[in-house]
């Protein structure tokens, strides 16, 4: 079962929620290979942390039964 959580500048994560998701696409970009402080910007940017035109983040987390 996936369980789905929206972050959105009215629904920030906390800050060890933001540093999993940091953590998560780091592990994963594979031959991306972004360095962590653009992936931070990335998700300030989309949680309209500072100037920008804000967006959401959707996080599918497998739940075992």
């Amino acid at each position: 079962m996936l369980k789905i959580k929206e972050y959105d500048e009215f629904k920030l994560p906390s800050a060890s929620e933001k540093e999993k998701l940091i953590d998560f696409l780091f592990n994963h970009l594979d031959e991306f290979g972004d360095p962590r402080a653009d992936i931070e910007k990335s998700i300030d940017f989309a949680l309209k942390i500072g100037p920008s035109f804000g967006g959401f983040i959707l996080e599918a987390i497998e739940e075992n039964q």
